[in-house]
């Protein structure tokens, strides 16, 4: 009499659970660059806002001051905070839905006064932004010089530099209103081209912006 057999082996049940686990790791990997790319696209609209913010504030600030002065005080008073961004460390630090900062201040005293905003990966100072891959950092790097083209269009005297950056105290560093960039005219696919010209090597990007008052 043949016994027929239902049951799995063990090197079956390995099987399956060599390949349960392959495509458990690939799940987490989608589900997390899907959720980074929805928080990216609410982080560039609310740098979008803020830039247009201290482009339209930055000449009406008067304040006194000889040393780095902190404006997010300011752009509270004046109901200007994007929706979604979060003020830390006593108001001198705005988180993004992204998870990282940016800062608004001015720097420098009587006529040499400056606008200052910065676009950075952490609260520290001159911190690369790294995204969970590489075509995310260029898509955001992207989304944000466009932003920052659209109100130099308008204006390229507002600005006193536009800096590109890849390695704090070091790297790489473009001026794009230096006019070899042309940043002016830049279409959107020379924009993503600078952008992953200099997210080279992982090392990730920050923008600092400085506007004349």
């Amino acid at each position: 009499m043949k016994i027929n057999e239902v049951g799995r082996s063990m090197i079956e049940m390995l099987g399956v659970l060599a390949i349960s686990g392959i495509l458990g790791v690939q799940g987490i990997a989608v589900l997390g660059a899907t959720l980074e790319k929805y928080r990216m696209d609410q982080s560039v609209v609310q740098i979008s806002e803020l830039i247009d913010s201290v482009y339209v504030y930055a000449r009406q600030w008067r304040i006194k001051t000889d040393e780095r002065t902190t404006l997010v005080p300011y752009l509270k008073a004046v109901g200007r905070i994007p929706d979604g961004m979060k003020a830390e460390d006593n108001d001198t630090v705005l988180k993004t839905s992204l998870g990282n900062y940016a800062r608004v201040y001015i720097n420098g005293s009587g006529y040499y006064r400056q606008t200052m905003l910065t676009i950075n990966g952490s609260k520290s100072w001159e911190a690369n932004i790294q995204l969970y891959s590489e075509k995310n950092s260029i898509h955001y790097c992207g989304q944000i010089l466009l932003a920052v083209q659209k109100v130099y269009q308008e204006s390229p005297k507002s600005f006193c530099y536009i800096y590109l950056r890849n390695q704090p105290g070091g790297g790489r560093t473009a001026n794009l209103r230096d006019k070899s960039y042309n940043f002016n005219n830049l279409n959107l696919s020379e924009i993503y081209d600078m952008c992953r010209d200099f997210i080279t090597q992982k090392r990730g990007f920050f923008i600092q912006l400085c506007f004349n008052n």
